[in-house]
């Protein structure tokens, strides 16, 4: 069986004193480990998707009924256009950036594939007359 740490990452995590006490005095209270209140606590601040898509149906709903802006006077194009972006980025997860690597010693160069297979290297089997010379010189 697979622990419950097994897809945890660890953390190293620096908290100012008063911080770090307020989080251990609500752990105890909930009965539960500070690593777990602080996971707990940040999971339940982080938006998902769900919400997100739920944000969107509520501008969908408003969009039926005839309102063009949102609460604040955004138009709903325009958030719902937001929406889309941040259901996707937190679906698919952000964007990995792409860093180039400067080797510092001994750079390999690249090499594509050949558009070709390469002829395999011919292995020429033993001929009859080397093997009896070595044969024949072992009995003398």
């Amino acid at each position: 069986m697979a622990s419950k740490t097994a897809d945890a990452i660890k953390l190293v995590l620096r908290l100012p004193k008063a911080l770090h006490k307020r989080l251990t005095q609500q752990a105890r209270r909930n009965n539960v480990s500070l690593n777990t209140e602080i996971v707990q606590r940040l999971k339940e601040t982080l938006p998902t998707a769900k919400t997100h898509r739920d944000l969107r149906e509520v501008a969908d709903l408003l969009a039926q009924r005839g309102a063009t802006h949102a609460l604040g006077g955004t138009p709903l194009t325009e958030m719902n256009k937001k929406l889309d972006k941040l259901i996707a980025a937190v679906d698919i997860g952000p964007p990995v950036q792409r860093h180039s690597v400067i080797p510092l010693r001994n750079p390999i160069s690249e090499t594509p594939e050949p558009k070709v297979p390469l002829p395999k290297k011919k292995t020429e089997p033993e001929s009859e007359t080397v093997k009896s010379d070595v044969e024949g010189s072992g009995k003398k």
